[in-house]
């Protein structure tokens, strides 16, 4: 995506920056089933954009979203603290 961004014109029309810096602004549940991916969503966008998902009580859910936090590979306690309620409770103005 950036690199069409800066090679052709028409993909800057109605965006200015690159579009992976939108991103970055953005948030995501942890619901992908792969603790690999969480950890990369941990690294490129931070802990502090990533939120607890579930999914319940669809039968795609994730029925162990704690263990499935608690199982991304080096996570910190700190990681864990914003992932599991803290960034919720933040975007929702909910004091803790």
């Amino acid at each position: 995506m950036d690199h069409a961004h800066a090679a052709r014109e028409d993909c800057r029309v109605n965006i200015k920056a690159r579009p992976t810096s939108y991103l970055k602004r953005m948030y995501f549940d942890t619901l992908t089933f792969d603790r690999g991916m969480l950890r990369f969503m941990v690294d490129y966008y931070g802990a502090a954009h990533v939120l607890l998902g579930t999914d319940y009580p669809y039968d795609m859910a994730d029925f162990d979203p704690v263990g499935s936090v608690n199982g991304i590979p080096k996570i910190t306690g700190a990681e864990k603290e914003l992932i599991m309620g803290a960034n919720a409770a933040k975007l929702l103005k909910i004091r803790v």
